[in-house]
């Protein structure tokens, strides 16, 4: 039972991190003698929430760095990593600790520079989620012309910013390995998204790509916009990609929780519905 409770794991409070590091560093599962970390394959590190009470907010003093990166130690099976709301000059504390086995990373809102080049999971990256941030060309360049990373993704709260991932598509042209790109944009409703997906694409056809996706969704839960939560369920539903890649034992929780989107190539822009699925 050990393996299954532990696969998946979120710790959204200073407390629940706390106490997961001391049950890492104290417990083994006794039958084949491994560490409780072993079997961590997906970590949360964060709220889930933008409007539910948490402690872990923007640059508070509650975040425990050094225990995360004692956690980010003891687990040298990860598979995905969520790091959300963690103040953007601390991200460098953590980068050089992430396990080798990490194939897939989300952050934001607003975080730090991840170099690549030293991270341990360089290698094994493949897919980037970026939430909410403003990147310089040269870091999305980075990024996109890595030899590893098979799928980038801006992830926008709200229409306001997503024209700075528009302006930054070019940068796509010189990506080798780069297998896609999303724009994921959130609004009230899928239409919402759906038209201001639109209206930023119609100026940039001249730039399009087929590895360029343009993808609408809702951040809207029981009439309240929560991009983190948004953020949250985009993860679950890319928990499931590298889970059909493998038979291990997942707990993610209640499936119907995951987000409804429409998607659509940048060259094909006009097929994205304008209804909600």
């Amino acid at each position: 039972m050990l393996p299954v409770l532990y696969t998946t794991v979120a710790l959204t409070s200073s407390n629940q991190i706390l106490a997961f590091s001391y049950s890492l560093q104290h417990s083994v599962d006794l039958e084949i003698g491994e560490t409780l970390g072993s079997y961590v394959r997906y970590l949360w590190v964060g709220p889930i929430s933008s409007i539910s009470e948490h402690d872990l907010s923007y640059a508070s003093s509650a975040w425990p760095v050094t225990i995360i990166h004692q956690i980010l130690r003891r687990c040298p099976s990860l598979r995905a990593l969520a790091i959300v709301n963690l103040a953007q000059h601390l991200l460098y504390r953590l980068e050089g600790i992430i396990p080798a086995s990490v194939q897939s990373i989300h952050l934001g809102p607003v975080h730090g520079h991840l170099d690549l080049p030293k991270l341990r999971c360089e290698k094994q990256l493949q897919t980037i989620t970026s939430m909410d941030t403003y990147l310089s060309d040269w870091e999305v360049h980075q990024i996109v012309t890595a030899p590893h990373v098979k799928c980038f993704r801006r992830f926008y709260s709200n229409p306001a910013r997503i024209s700075f991932a528009f302006d930054q598509l070019p940068c796509v042209k010189e990506a080798k390995s780069l297998e896609r790109l999303e724009i994921l944009c959130c609004a009230d409703t899928v239409e919402v998204a759906t038209l201001a997906l639109r209206e930023h694409a119609s100026e940039y056809s001249g730039r399009a790509d087929e590895r360029i996706w343009l993808v609408a969704t809702s951040s809207c839960f029981s009439t309240r916009a929560d991009g983190i939560r948004a953020l949250y369920h985009d993860w679950i539903n890319e928990l499931g990609k590298l889970v059909s890649e493998s038979e291990e034992p997942i707990n993610i929780g209640d499936r119907s929780m995951m987000l409804e989107t429409v998607s659509a190539p940048l060259e094909k822009v006009r097929n994205l519905p304008l209804q909600d699925i």
